[in-house]
């Protein structure tokens, strides 16, 4: 059995609870980066439990992780130099998490006993600043409590993916430099012990489907 280690980069929200765990929740995570100057290397490897979409600036960047199971988990590599500037950047990230439970939600994704987001990578400006922009405390997190998920038919619902969306004005802009999230939690990083039927962040290769 493998350990969390303090720098593992795994993060999730804290406020996570029981009723949460039995059904597809979407938690949304930022970061602020204020550039001295303009990005000269960026990169970052990153992954989720159960599926991501990474956006920069309010940019879709990229989507993932490829489909794991209990023995493999996988991370993609992204460059975000395109999509950076001099001054202040938003990272955000929403995260699907997927019940453990299969009949909860989705067959056809596997899913460990530990949800989360996992990014490490840095940014370099061209007068040498370096930051770093894994995921840590540093982050902050919400839950998107406005979309919920429901059965496609009651006898016979092997995905569980049709959503219920509206609109909530807290979350209004979150993407962006100017949203406030000062009333977020702080992403808490895992620091114990992971369950036998977990992979993540034990075994993490990168993505083998482009």
């Amino acid at each position: 059995m493998q350990e969390y280690m303090k720098n593992s980069n795994w993060v999730w929200i804290p406020s996570w609870n029981a009723k949460n765990k039995e059904n597809p929740c979407i938690v949304c995570f930022r970061r602020e980066v204020n550039l001295d100057a303009e990005a000269k290397k960026a990169k970052i490897r990153i992954s989720a439990d159960t599926r991501y979409k990474l956006y920069i600036n309010g940019v879709l960047v990229e989507t993932g992780p490829g489909r794991g199971d209990r023995q493999i988990w996988f991370y993609d590599t992204v460059s975000l130099l395109p999509y950076l500037k001099q001054g202040i950047n938003v990272l955000a990230v929403r995260v699907l998490r997927y019940p453990q439970e299969p009949e909860a939600g989705n067959h056809g994704m596997f899913r460990t006993a530990v949800p989360g987001l996992y990014i490490t990578g840095r940014i370099e400006d061209i007068s040498g600043g370096i930051y770093d922009i894994s995921t840590d405390e540093s982050w902050k997190c919400r839950l998107d409590q406005s979309v919920s998920f429901y059965r496609e038919e009651e006898r016979f619902a092997p995905l569980v993916i049709h959503e219920r969306a509206k609109g909530n004005a807290e979350l209004c802009g979150w993407q962006g430099e100017s949203y406030d999230d000062r009333d977020w939690e702080s992403a808490r990083p895992y620091i114990r012990k992971m369950v036998p039927e977990a992979v993540s962040p034990g075994n993490l290769n990168p993505r083998t489907i482009p």
